[in-house]
């Protein structure tokens, strides 16, 4: 039983929360190394206080282990979180790394207990250092930086060296990222590694940053410890994401703006008994859907996205029932959304198919459109909460499992009727105007624009947007984003 453990992520990096995603100064082992040091048919990684040469199959083990224990504490809190044992960091090389589990006891200390090898065997997917993870998915991540290293040791191997008799900072795997051989005075640029962004969104565009080798012929120490260390600040893709939510937001204001008038209207309409008739009542309860849907999305936006990118404080904690309940609120509003913009195309439909024989009895749009929504927020909440990985800690709203399609769902089949809607009325308008025996094309176009006011209206701008791409250059992706936003916004 050890009294203490040395953090070993502690002792390797400094931390800075800023939203989602954690910015790490890892801190490395100050090494000497040249191109003479270059040992054939071995890979190097930062270890304690040296760079380590390990072989294929010790380096594969051992950087699985350091991308573990470089995980952020919103990964794996501290009080579930192997540590380097306590008076063994120095003596851990290739082929043996101690590690120890925390236990709290009732007077408020901790201890560790140092565990056998296999309880921390990343290759076992039943070994007890997976328990220590607070949702499993990111698991996922885990096993992307394990699978970089291995990539980067076969980088080693197989790039020549720059030249015998240069000076350089030497190629090396420093816990999360790959670095070439660099020539003291000048910078390795590489790409922010994806399996650094955990929970939070990914940068649409690959960011850069640059580690300088400096003289002679060494990486960067960090000051109070006199290790090598990356700076990964510039990986945080602050900048870009909060315009792009900010612009979201200003969206939905603006909708929110003009849509007020129209709904002060429609509610005075509702004092008026002469006015209280079926069309007027379809367009109040869709423009309070999208109001409520607007005011809960801004409030959800702002607490759970935004906040956290532009300030370290919170008023919303992630994993709150407050925080679980805000985003299945801001589910159900959107979802209630979209069955309005359906009701509103199926009573059309059924105005002007039947000749415009106006429906009195509502309350089957009532049942769309306000109860409906429930029972997919229900399940949803079920689902995540018995078995959803990220039921023991944050929102639910970027979960891995697939349980979204209980809302994507419903809200995709009312685009697709609504389209079939539009279509429908389009054919029986231009069938009712060639029945007036009129020729005259100005009548077509006349009824196909009016017509096509209804797009909005039912929600089929939706389909320009319902496929992200993938592939192509990032700026597609970045153009998506933003058509997205004010689309969605601007309804």
């Amino acid at each position: 039983m050890y009294n203490s453990v040395h953090p070993y992520s502690v002792q390797r990096a400094t931390c800075n929360v800023q939203g989602d995603f954690i910015t790490i100064v890892l801190v490395a082992a100050a090494s000497n190394l040249t191109n003479e040091s270059f040992r054939p048919h071995l890979c190097r990684t930062v270890l304690n206080r040296q760079g380590r040469f390990c072989t294929v199959e010790d380096f594969a083990r051992l950087t699985c282990l350091l991308c573990y224990l470089f995980l952020p504490e919103q990964v794996i809190p501290v009080d579930r979180k192997f540590m380097v044992c306590k008076g063994t960091e120095y003596r851990q090389n290739c082929t043996h790394i101690s590690l120890c589990a925390p236990h709290l006891l009732k007077n408020g200390t901790t201890t560790y207990t140092k565990l056998a090898p296999e309880a921390y065997d990343l290759s076992d997917s039943e070994s007890d250092i997976y328990r220590t993870f607070l949702k499993q998915s990111d698991t996922q991540q885990l096993h992307l930086c394990c699978r970089n290293a291995v990539e980067c040791c076969s980088f080693m191997l197989s790039e020549p060296s720059i030249s015998t008799d240069a000076v350089v900072c030497p190629r090396t795997w420093d816990g999360w990222q790959c670095f070439n051989d660099t020539r003291t005075n000048q910078s390795s640029e590489v790409s922010c590694p994806e399996h650094i962004y955990f929970g939070g969104e990914r940068p649409v565009c690959p960011i850069k940053f640059k580690r300088s080798c400096e003289h002679p012929g060494h990486w960067p120490y960090f000051p109070k410890t006199q290790f090598e260390w990356t700076d990964y600040s510039s990986c945080v893709a602050k900048d870009t994401d909060t315009t792009r939510h900010y612009t979201h937001l200003a969206a939905y204001g603006v909708s929110l703006l003009a849509l007020a008038p129209a709904l002060t209207v429609s509610l005075r309409f509702t004092l008026c008994r002469q006015l209280r008739v079926p069309r007027i009542t379809m367009h109040k309860n869709l423009f309070i859907s999208i109001f409520i849907n607007g005011i809960v999305f801004i409030i959800f936006k702002y607490l759970l996205i935004l906040q956290p990118l532009v300030s370290s404080d919170r008023w919303l904690t992630e994993g709150t029932v407050g925080c679980k309940f805000l985003y299945v609120l801001t589910k159900y509003s959107r979802t209630s959304n979209y069955m309005w913009m359906f009701c509103e195309g199926l009573y059309l439909h059924k105005l002007i198919v039947a000749a415009f024989a106006e429906q009195k009895n509502l309350i089957i749009y009532y049942l769309i459109g306000w109860g409906f929504p429930i029972i997919p927020a229900s399940v949803y909440s079920i689902l995540m909460l018995f078995y959803g990985d990220s039921a023991k800690s944050g929102c639910w709203y970027a979960p891995s499992e697939g349980y979204e399609w209980v809302f994507h769902v419903p809200s995709l089949l009312s685009l697709a009727l609504n389209v079939i809607f539009l279509c429908n009325i389009i054919r029986v308008l231009i069938i009712k105007l060639r029945a007036t025996n009129t020729n005259e094309p100005s009548q077509y176009k006349k009824a196909v624009r009016a017509t096509f006011v209804l797009v909005p209206l039912f929600g089929v701008h939706f389909v320009i947007t319902i496929h992200k791409p993938s592939t192509g250059p990032c700026t597609w992706l970045e153009a998506y984003y933003y058509v997205n936003y004010l689309l969605d916004g601007l309804q």
